[in-house]
C-alpha cells in the first residue's frame, strides 16, 4: 500500500527486448484496456518515457502520477496497437481505499 500522492516504485526482471513497456491500470482492467485511452503512467524499461538511458533487462520504474485506487501493473509488448500483455503484477493500493486487495 502506498500513501496518497506517494511515488509508486515497481520492480521488473527478465525483459529481453526494448519493445517492452510497463504501465499501470485499475485493478479490474484487462490488457485489452490498454488499446485505447490516455496512458500517463507508463515507462520504457530504461526507467522513463524518453529513454535517455540504457534499456534495462531488470530494474525499477517509478510513477508519481498515480491517483488513489487499486491498481495492477502490466508489462506490455510492442509500440503499436494491439498491444500484448506478457506479465502483470498483484494488485496494489494507493491512498485510502475501501476495496479488499
Amino acid at each position: 500500500r502506498y500513501e496518497s500522492g506517494a511515488t509508486v516504485s515497481l520492480s521488473f526482471a527478465n525483459i529481453w527486448s526494448s519493445r517492452f513497456w510497463i504501465t499501470v491500470y485499475p485493478a479490474d482492467s484487462t490488457p485489452d484496456d490498454a488499446q485505447s485511452g490516455s496512458l500517463e503512467a507508463w515507462a520504457w524499461p530504461c526507467g522513463d518515457q524518453t529513454c535517455n538511458g540504457d534499456t534495462m533487462s531488470s530494474g525499477e520504474v517509478s510513477f508519481n502520477t498515480i491517483e488513489d485506487g487499486v491498481w495492477r501493473a502490466f508489462i506490455m509488448l510492442d509500440m503499436y496497437s494491439p498491444y500484448e500483455s506478457v506479465a502483470f503484477s498483484k494488485t496494489f493500493a494507493v491512498g485510502a481505499v475501501d476495496q479488499i486487495l
